[in-house]
C-alpha cells in the first residue's frame, strides 16, 4: 500500500468530537469592568467622554464634541 508522509498524515478530523479536560480561559465579559458609569475617559480619536453605559465588555460613551 501506499503511505502519505506530507503534513497531517495519519490525523483524522471527526465532526462533533468532544474534548475532555479543564477550563483555562473564560469570557471576559464574566469579569467586572474596570470602569463604572460616570468615569471620564478619553478616546484617541473622538476625545473626551464620560461613561454612559456599561453592558458586558461594551461602553456607551458620550463624548464632549462627537457625541454618543
Amino acid at each position: 500500500g501506499e503511505t502519505d508522509s506530507g503534513y497531517g498524515a495519519g490525523r483524522t478530523s471527526i465532526k462533533g468530537r468532544t474534548i475532555d479536560g479543564e477550563l483555562v480561559a473564560k469570557s471576559v465579559a464574566d469579569t467586572p469592568s474596570p470602569f463604572s458609569v460616570g468615569d471620564r475617559v478619553f478616546h484617541q480619536k473622538f476625545g473626551n467622554g464620560n461613561i454612559a453605559a456599561i453592558d458586558g465588555n461594551k461602553l456607551t460613551i458620550d463624548f464632549d464634541k462627537a457625541g454618543q
